[in-house]
């Protein structure tokens, strides 16, 4: 048999078991083991990050993108979001406190 749950996100847990269903008698089995599962398809990070120092405190930021599903980047700093890109992986910080 086979089931496809069509209705999950990437990068969450699910945690799944089968019962068997009886006529007779009547009642469900105990649940199967269990299996916890977090999809991850399709949603391979950029790599090769890389960076460098111009004109004072401007910082360049270059990466490889995936080769394909994706719609764009987001650039974080210190764990904030300071940029969404949509097109080339590169990006020019001109606000790095001085």
């Amino acid at each position: 048999m086979t089931f496809t749950d069509d209705n999950v996100d990437n990068y969450s847990d699910y945690l799944y078991h089968v019962t068997a269903i009886y006529t007779t008698p009547d009642g469900e089995s105990k649940p199967s083991n269990e299996i916890l599962l977090t999809p991850k398809e399709n949603m391979l990070p950029p790599t090769k990050l890389e960076s460098q120092l111009i004109a004072g405190n401007n910082i360049v930021l270059t990466w490889i993108a995936p080769e394909s599903n994706y719609r764009g980047f987001r650039v974080s700093r210190n764990g904030i979001n300071i940029s969404d890109i949509l097109d080339e992986p590169i990006f020019i910080d001109q606000s790095v406190p001085a």
